[in-house]
């Protein structure tokens, strides 16, 4: 197994949060409701209620950022 971090957010609408996941770890993000964009770098994910996501750092941190869409 490897570390890994959980965000538990709840964002009002249009808000944005930017976490960061530590070198050599992995993130996850579920979306309870509502919608939300997610995205790392060039990659962009738009996720629903009940939808996850998981995100993996190599050896810097990375940085996700997570915008309410709702």
């Amino acid at each position: 197994p490897e570390p890994f971090t959980f965000f538990e957010l709840h964002l009002k609408a249009k808000a944005s949060y930017s976490p960061r996941v530590q070198p050599a770890s992995g993130a996850l993000v579920y979306v309870v409701s509502g919608r939300l964009r997610a995205s790392s770098g060039e990659k962009i994910a738009v996720l629903e209620s009940l939808q996850a996501l998981g995100a993996q750092s190599e050896d810097k941190p990375g940085e996700l950022i997570i915008e309410a869409l709702e």
